[in-house]
């Protein structure tokens, strides 16, 4: 089992020095939040395995009649999800760590390390700096201890993660990010040097943020940080100069949103619809990374379903370009909810009776303006 990722069940108790185990049995957050991150790897091995194998068949180089590259109406090029290195850090941060892995991998991003890294000291940093290669950020979670000394080694495993990133802060397209608790105090002379140093060393600065705030902060840091990484010039095109409009809609409105769909094709655009089937999730957080701009059809749906895609476009922080335009229809079935609907968030399209295109026509006209501001 050497190299293999563990997943550990229990939590050292620095006051006492024991290891405390988590409780199923109890209802124990940590136990269940541990046991989440278990599945959640298993069923990301099976779907790499599942991957290998269609690689490996004569049929995968093949395309689908009428693909042109393109997969569930959207461009397949150039929005591959980041790397990020997170590193390992000491016990007293084990959980905190574990949250940040589980919401990143969440939103679909590869975290590294994803093997047990050696506890040899030139191992260590061979496997440490390939892992760094592939990344675009890194981020390090500092806590009270110094950390385990690898053979042949006088730094902690924590302190060389560190120096291999920072040894890459002239590449511009790399951050860093060093998080240290606000109530942080050190347990060894080693580790407050280490700190002293990330305070007041410009070499240990350069292309890298240190915080001081609330984990949850830091997590929005890290998505503004890939957010920006991420993002291409504001005169980028999508594939043929076409806007891609991402249309949402209930499986129930497929047909009622048929003259909708015709008048958008026919101005220029191309529709996206909602993913059904195994990969549904994945596929539909990519439509929102990859449409220019988004209608919501609000027709069958509750307004528990139109709370959910507000969340859901919430969350995509990590989009190459600014949405050029958000709106939502609301159509039958008329109801006083629907009348009195209103936000702030998007433009609002009122039309309970048959379809007209004239209701599309500030959708669309907002979206030629803002073409325009970005050329």
């Amino acid at each position: 089992m050497s190299g293999s990722l563990g997943y550990e069940f229990y939590e050292y108790d620095e006051a006492t020095g024991k290891a405390r185990e988590f409780r199923a049995d109890l209802d124990d957050r940590r136990y269940w939040d541990k046991f989440e991150d278990l599945a959640q790897d298993i069923s990301q091995q099976l779907i790499n395995l599942r991957s290998l194998s269609s690689a490996a068949s004569p049929e995968a180089n093949k395309k689908p009649p009428g693909s042109n590259g393109r997969q569930n109406g959207r461009p397949t090029n150039g929005h591959e999800k980041a790397v990020i290195y997170l590193a390992e850090t000491t016990c007293d941060l084990t959980l905190e760590r574990d949250r940040i892995r589980r919401e990143l991998s969440q939103f679909g991003y590869q975290v590294v390390p994803d093997k047990e890294l050696p506890l040899q000291g030139p191992k260590l940093i061979e496997t440490v700096n390939e892992y760094l290669l592939q990344a675009r950020l890194s981020v390090h979670l500092i806590g009270a201890h110094y950390g385990i000394v690898p053979e042949l080694e006088d730094r902690s495993i924590v302190r060389i993660q560190h120096d291999l990133a920072e040894a890459r802060s002239d590449n511009s397209q790399f951050k860093r990010l060093i998080w240290l608790p606000s109530d942080l105090k050190p347990k060894e002379s080693r580790q407050q040097a280490f700190i002293e140093y990330l305070s007041n060393s410009p070499v240990a600065l350069k292309n890298a943020e240190l915080l001081r705030e609330k984990l949850e902060d830091l997590k929005t840091v890290i998505q503004n940080q890939l957010a920006s990484l991420q993002a291409k010039p504001a005169q980028e095109k999508t594939e043929a100069g076409h806007t891609y409009i991402y249309l949402i809609c209930e499986q129930r409105d497929f047909d009622a949103i048929q003259p909708l769909y015709q008048h958008l094709y026919e101005s220029g655009s191309e529709v996206m619809l909602p993913a059904t089937g195994e990969n549904a999730i994945e596929e539909n957080q990519q439509n929102l990374r990859d449409c220019d701009a988004l209608l919501v059809y609000f027709g069958h749906g509750s307004e528990r379903w139109l709370r959910t895609q507000f969340s859901e476009i919430s969350k995509v922080v990590d989009r190459a370009r600014p949405m050029l335009a958000k709106a939502v229809y609301v159509a039958p079935p008329r109801s006083q909810p629907k009348e009195l609907f209103m936000t702030r968030e998007s433009i609002v399209i009122k039309n309970f009776g048959d379809f007209h295109p004239d209701s599309l026509a500030a959708f669309l006209q907002k979206i030629r303006e803002a073409k325009g501001a970005a050329q």
